[in-house]
């Protein structure tokens, strides 16, 4: 009974060390195709939890949840695809 309760404290202790990041960009992206071609292109570059964007939104909100989230990375890999990208304030 033991090394379950040490078992069980273990993966606690492990599952409030992962906290996820949220980046909140805003963007110009204004098209459906743009939104699947950058949210894929995230997905597959960085280790993401969730990647969204809100076309119906006036700043199009790029949302990125990660456990390792670096903003200024997604911002540049963003402006590379030929969008502009900053934080939302």
């Amino acid at each position: 009974m033991q090394a379950l309760k040490a078992g069980r404290y273990e993966f606690c202790l492990k599952l409030f060390k992962l906290k996820d990041m949220i980046g909140i960009f805003k963007t110009n992206i204004s098209t459906l195709q743009d939104k699947n071609r950058v949210v894929t292109a995230i997905a597959g570059h960085f280790s993401t939890t969730d990647c969204t964007l809100d076309l119906e939104d006036c700043d199009k909100v790029l949302r990125v949840i990660s456990q390792q989230l670096e903003e200024q990375h997604v911002i540049s890999f963003v402006r590379n695809l030929g969008y502009h990208c900053t934080v939302l304030d």
